[in-house]
């Protein structure tokens, strides 16, 4: 019952954002009574848009995780994570953007986190890698890693509108060679 709550809520909160979502909606998206909703998530709205945000991350990382994990090399390992990232679009990245802005300063900061170490630290941890083992040039990673993941998200948004076979590696590529690599 939990999950399809939380499947409910993603998809509310993915097409009306924060402030155009109510428990009512996602009590009858999810077809329970909001007692039942209630009986979930007690602390109410920001508690379900929290464990929204944080399955979201928790799955987003560990695909990517494992992406990175079966790609040998830094070239490989951003593709990796760019055709996980295009083909599973809907990532946490624009439940973070809405939510960050009117939850609590705890529920935001705890988002904030999960998002730097499932996300964003694997990636840079990815180019600083390329860096050491000679793959790279010496660059800004926490710039690079940022405006990487930036161009997924919203690459990400735009499927399937935007149909090219090749989009993940021509986004590692405008990457790579705007930092001068291989």
């Amino acid at each position: 019952m939990r999950e399809t709550i939380l499947d409910r809520a993603g998809e509310l909160l993915a097409g009306r954002g924060y402030a155009g979502m109510s428990m009512d909606d996602v009590a009858r998206a999810a077809g329970v009574t909001k007692g039942t909703l209630y009986h979930h998530f007690p602390e109410g709205k920001d508690a379900l848009i929290l464990a929204v945000g944080e399955r979201s991350l928790r799955r987003h990382g560990d695909g990517l995780a494992a992406a990175i994990t079966a790609a040998e090399g830094a070239r490989a390992g951003l593709e990796a994570v760019a055709r996980w990232t295009l083909e599973h679009s809907g990532g946490p990245e624009h439940i973070l953007r809405d939510a960050v802005r009117f939850l609590p300063q705890e529920h935001a900061e705890a988002m904030t986190r999960g998002f730097m170490t499932r996300l964003y630290g694997p990636v840079r941890d990815l180019l600083e890698g390329g860096v050491q083992r000679g793959e790279l040039p010496p660059h800004d990673t926490e710039f690079v890693a940022w405006a990487f993941l930036g161009l997924l998200a919203e690459f990400a948004e735009l499927q399937p509108s935007v149909v090219r076979p090749r989009l993940a590696e021509q986004i590692v590529g405008l990457v790579l060679d705007g930092i001068g690599g291989k």
